[in-house]
């Protein structure tokens, strides 16, 4: 009879830890950096789904580990892929788009770069013709492909929000020194 129990005993607790294993799935950061000029909306399917609308820039998702499948349309073609998320590395990188492939815009070769000496990351808020709101890192933080035009920006580095307004030219580059040493 002892037999009996140590053995149903020890089925349970193996039946409990697979149970509690499942449940507790890991999660990783998938990085993605949309480098086309318009907003792209990201499928992806696999342990999970997810559906991500995707401005300009990088975005950073937590996903859960495993492989999937992606689909997005781009610069005028739809892409395909899959991607094996197993640690924080895993990239997405969607490429730069060449012409006017926005329905509403024609789009110009302005660059925007961005330097930050904060360290922690700062979310630059650009509105004007277009809104942005572009993930800084600490250094020198290149975008290429915005839309032209006069915007007004802001963003809180050490606790302290700053704003002003920049002019993003065609054919030249344009530098946003951001204010914070922490």
């Amino acid at each position: 009879m002892k037999k009996k129990w140590i053995t149903l005993f020890l089925v349970l607790a193996l039946v409990f830890s697979t149970v509690q294993s499942a449940v507790a799935a890991t999660t990783w950061t998938l990085n993605i950096h949309n480098n086309t000029n318009d907003v792209v909306k990201l499928s992806l399917t696999g342990p999970k789904k997810y559906s991500l609308t995707l401005q300009p820039g990088k975005v950073y998702k937590e996903v859960l580990e495993g492989t999937y499948k992606y689909s997005y349309a781009a610069c005028g073609e739809k892409f395909k892929g899959s991607v094996t998320v197993k640690n924080s590395a895993t990239w997405i990188r969607i490429k730069k788009c060449h012409g006017p492939f926005s329905s509403t815009l024609w789009w110009t070769d302005a660059k925007f770069i961005v330097i930050s000496r904060s360290s922690v990351k700062v979310t630059l808020k650009l509105t004007g013709p277009l809104k942005y709101n572009l993930r800084i890192d600490r250094g020198r933080n290149p975008f290429a492909w915005l839309q032209t035009g006069t915007y007004t920006y802001s963003y809180t580095a050490c606790g302290v929000e700053q704003a002003g307004s920049i002019a993003i030219n065609e054919n030249a580059t344009t530098q946003l020194k951001l204010i914070g040493n922490c």
